[in-house]
């Protein structure tokens, strides 16, 4: 909705700017999308009428105008433009006039004649944004008077009205949000309601689900004609196009009070009235509406129509054939109340949605419908003539009983969260807002509530409009909560959370299996006497509580395989069961199969999946360094089918087992290729994890050295590795194998020794290294591997 600043000091005394009203308005929640200014505030520009015009002797095209401009003395004015006639009334400059764009205006001399001043189109004024030529003004605008008295500087706010405050779709019910919020009286007095009779035979209403109440004023004589000057400037302002006097009045009443209006010709309409529920299906009509398209009716729409048929779409649009024109001489206004969800269904149907729509769909205020009926006619007898009937023909019309709520002020304070808002407060407020007080004590107060909110219909309606004019500002702040130690629920949560987050970043899926299982599935990993068996299961295939995850990731793979996909990475977090003392067991399962990386055009041959990746993933799984080592007894706890290989990993106590699934096994499945899997078990892989430690980033920089070891082919890295490390060199940062050697033929390297080759990394956090420190530090390590593994160097 547009809301026109100057209309709306009208009705309230608002000392504030435009700025303090938006701010006002987002306080009682309604949003202003946007503001525009309209009119002209500049100086030294005055309306001037032009007495007369000859062209000017040294160019073609441009003229020599005599103005007045509301002194004792004529201006010259060199004008360039061609649409203007003697005697018409328009914009001029004076000398010292600044225009938009900082155009200083000036006496100065075009072509050699003399101008006193500047004759203004639209544009220049900054009125539009393309014009042609003079800006002509109406010919009732006083000569000399400032160009702000025809276009009066104002402000119009957009408005975004929610839903539920229809009140809000007119200047008054603004005005009215202002006044609760300022405490300022409103400065308008409601017409009286007009005499009203009720006769069926030039009104009834057959759809009473659709229009409760509808009520006519004929008015007869009237002289159709332009609008006043000030009744076109109010509703341009806000976005409406002038029409004629009588459907001008019907929209600023509108406007101003939320209540949509209709005039029909009187002439031209046949008979009663009737408010139908549209047409069967059987017997469709069509409708020629104002807009001068044809719309199908359908029997959810609301229809006026006369003896010779539809009228007007009822709470949406008029019809073409029924309309005010210029030889209308007696009229029939329309005031109604529709039903806002019939009138919502028939917008969205036909994709028709008019400023009456607009409002009628909220729901607009049921006293308000005499009122504005008569408004409109005390306008219409004032503007274009005309005399009206005694009394408004009603259907349905009836002294609306008004709503009365209960609220409790106990029940303020605890919604709210105030320690003791009084009485007084409490009715204050909400009389404020219109309320009237039927009954109060101590304890809780029962309101009347007015017609114009539709929107308060519960005791937490009332509340919160305590809460609103109190503000928000008002209400306490409250710890509600505490932050409470770290529990060890809390850790373990963080701890899956982060297996979960690095498996997933490694390519891993999470897969959720069954917990009940039959024995088929875990045969080969657990014998029958370590598993628990249900007393009553639903049936053999649920006979057992799993054992291990691995079972389950396996079927899961299988069953990928067959669906064609040929890389697989899965893990499951989640409980398994065996007879021991501890029957519930957290474990993490890990399955990996197929290719390392996805083949592309650069690298079509990707090595698979093998038992280093599997380590490799394991190890990111926590900060402390693991240990796998050949399982020759496989725990009670954990297990592998046989065939397969198995490596225990290990901290200071057993976490899990790694290994490659029995080839025979894997064949069993369908699945080629080698099929690693891990079962860890996560309450002693939480208990190592440990605490990640962050360091100072390096300042200094890092020096390699690369040797290679010949040793036993028996010696595995691991032992390297602990040597380098054990000698205590403090240099050393880090140690990467980068290649191994084995000559089965013996010729370059004995068949029982392989030459592994590693990086050795040296870092001092104080300097620089020089070359003699690394040198001396690299001859001492090669020297401990000499001692302790018999170690060989090549060079």
């Amino acid at each position: 909705m547009k809301l026109s600043f100057n209309w709306l000091l009208e009705l309230v005394d608002f000392n504030g700017a435009v700025s303090d009203l938006i701010d006002l308005l987002t306080r009682a929640g309604c949003k202003v999308e946007s503001v525009e200014t309209r009119g002209v505030a500049l100086n030294n520009v005055v309306v001037a009428e032009i007495l007369e015009s000859e062209p000017h002797p040294n160019a073609d095209r441009l003229s020599i105008c005599k103005v007045a401009d509301g002194t004792s003395q004529t201006r010259q004015i060199v004008c360039g433009a061609k649409n203007y006639h003697v005697g018409d009334k328009v914009p001029l400059a004076l000398p010292g006039a600044v225009l938009p764009g900082n155009f200083k205006i000036q006496v100065g001399k075009l072509r050699g004649v003399e101008s006193q001043g500047m004759l203004c189109s639209a544009k220049e004024l900054a009125i539009a944004e393309d014009a042609v030529g003079l800006l002509i003004l109406p010919k009732t605008a006083p000569v000399g008077s400032p160009i702000s008295h025809v276009f009066p500087p104002d402000s119009i706010l957009d408005l975004e009205i929610t839903p539920n405050r229809g009140d809000w779709l007119s200047h008054l019910g603004i005005a009215r949000e202002v006044s609760v919020f300022t405490n300022k009286p409103l400065n308008w007095q409601p017409p009286e309601i007009p005499r009203t009779t009720a006769d069926p035979s030039k009104v009834r209403i057959e759809d009473q689900s659709g229009c409760s109440t509808y009520a006519l004023r004929q008015i007869r004589g009237v002289q159709v004609g332009e609008s006043p000057a000030w009744l076109r400037s109010r509703l341009e302002a806000v976005g409406l196009h002038a029409v004629n006097n009588i459907v001008d009045i019907t929209n600023y009443v509108m406007l101003l009070l939320g209540q949509p209006l209709h005039a029909f010709d009187a002439n031209r309409v046949k008979g009663g009235i009737v408010v139908a529920r549209g047409i069967s299906e059987t017997n469709q009509l069509e409708f020629q509406a104002l807009d001068g398209k044809t719309y199908s009716l359908a029997s959810e729409d609301i229809i006026i129509s006369d003896a010779q048929g539809v009228l007007a779409l009822g709470g949406i649009i008029g019809g073409k054939t029924s309309g005010v024109s210029s030889v209308t001489t007696d009229i029939i206004l329309e005031s109604a109340i529709f039903d806002p969800a019939r009138i919502r269904r028939t917008a969205r149907r036909l994709g028709l949605s008019t400023h009456a729509s607009y409002r009628f769909e909220r729901g607009v205020d049921n006293s308000m419908m005499l009122k504005a009926l008569e408004l409109a006619a005390q306008l219409i007898c004032e503007i274009a003539g005309g005399m009206p009937d005694a009394s408004a023909i009603t259907a349905g019309y009836s002294q609306q009983e008004h709503l009365q709520l209960k609220v409790r002020h106990n029940r303020i304070n605890r919604l709210l969260g105030l320690v003791n808002l009084q009485e007084e407060t409490i009715c204050a407020a909400l009389k404020r807002i219109g309320l009237k007080l039927i009954e109060s004590c101590s304890e809780f107060s029962i309101w009347e509530i007015p017609s114009y909110r539709r929107d308060l219909t519960r005791e937490v309606d009332l509340i919160e409009e305590v809460a609103r004019i109190l503000g928000i500002e008002a209400i306490p702040e409250k710890t509600l909560a505490q932050i409470s130690p770290t529990s060890k629920a809390d850790a373990n949560a963080d701890f899956y959370a982060g297996l979960h987050n690095r498996l997933i970043a490694q390519g891993f899926f999470e897969a959720r299996t069954s917990t009940l299982v039959n024995y088929e599935s875990f045969r080969d990993f657990v014998p029958e006497s370590q598993t628990i068996r249900l007393k009553n299961p639903l049936g053999a295939d649920q006979a057992f509580l799993r054992p291990s995850l691995i079972p389950g990731l396996l079927s899961v793979v299988q069953r990928n395989f067959n669906h064609g996909q040929r890389s697989v990475r899965l893990y499951e977090i989640g409980k398994v069961f065996r007879s021991n003392p501890d029957e519930e067991i957290f474990s993490l399962g890990l399955v990996m199969t197929g290719a390392s990386a996805s083949s592309s055009w650069k690298h079509q041959h990707v090595p698979d999946l093998d038992l280093y990746d599997l380590k490799g993933t394991i190890q990111t799984l926590i900060t402390q360094p693991l240990f796998f080592t050949a399982a020759s007894v496989q725990p009670a706890s954990l297990s592998f089918p046989p065939g397969s290989v198995c490596l225990q990993i290990l901290t200071t106590q057993l976490i899990g087992l790694a290994g490659q699934l029995a080839p025979a096994k894997s064949r069993e499945l369908g699945i080629p290729g080698a099929v690693l899997i891990a079962e860890l078990l996560l309450r002693p892989l939480q208990a190592a994890s440990g605490k990640i430690r962050f360091s100072e980033i390096p300042r200094y920089p890092e020096v390699q050295r690369d040797i290679a070891a010949v040793v036993l082919k028996s010696t595995s890295y691991e032992n390297i590795e602990n040597v380098l490390f054990s000698a205590g060199e403090a240099l050393l940062t880090a140690v990467q194998p980068f290649d191994i050697f084995i000559d089965p033929t013996g010729e370059k390297l004995p068949a029982d020794r392989k030459s592994v080759a590693v990086s050795l990394k040296f870092r001092s956090l104080e300097r620089t290294l020089t070359n003699e420190e690394v040198t001396s530090a690299e001859e001492r390590l090669k020297q401990q591997l000499i001692t302790k593994l018999g170690a060989e160097f090549r060079e």
